[in-house]
């Protein structure tokens, strides 16, 4: 699998999560595919470096959405107001079809089940990450799920 850029030969994905073994397991497993992962336990912190210069290298957001204090949905909403273009995507561990569709009316580029596996989330993530860096789209990345 491999990744076309367009000014940068490393992905830079953000993964919000507050397991840190979540964390763990994703910047490893991303990170077999040349992608570079920073990780948050919370959306306040993830907000932070998300507004920092550092932040706006990102490339996609890769984050949960239940876990104590706020939610991935209000990461999302706060992002499309803070980073309109990046794409983001929710992971979840239940399949849950009212969720989907609340990530989807908010704008996010995917919507992977944990227990899907990590194959999933990779795809969603290569997916989004072509997409967003397509010269045929202005940088918004169309929700997949």
């Amino acid at each position: 699998m491999e990744l076309q850029r367009s000014s940068r030969l490393t992905p830079k994905v953000t993964v919000v999560d507050d397991s840190i073994d979540m964390r763990k397991l994703l910047a490893e497993y991303l990170g077999w595919y040349g992608i570079e992962v920073t990780g948050f336990r919370t959306v306040p912190e993830a907000l932070n470096y998300l507004g920092s210069e550092d932040g706006s290298r990102v490339d996609l957001v890769l984050c949960d959405l239940n876990f104590p204090g706020e939610s991935g949905l209000v990461l999302l909403r706060e992002l499309r107001q803070l980073r309109p273009a990046i794409p983001v995507v929710v992971m979840s561990a239940f399949a849950d079809k009212a969720a989907m569709e609340r990530v989807r009316s908010e704008g996010a580029a995917g919507y992977v089940n944990k227990t899907d596996g990590l194959t999933r989330v990779m795809d969603a993530v290569e997916s989004s990450l072509q997409t967003s860096f397509s010269p045929d789209t202005d940088g918004a990345a169309p929700a997949r799920f």
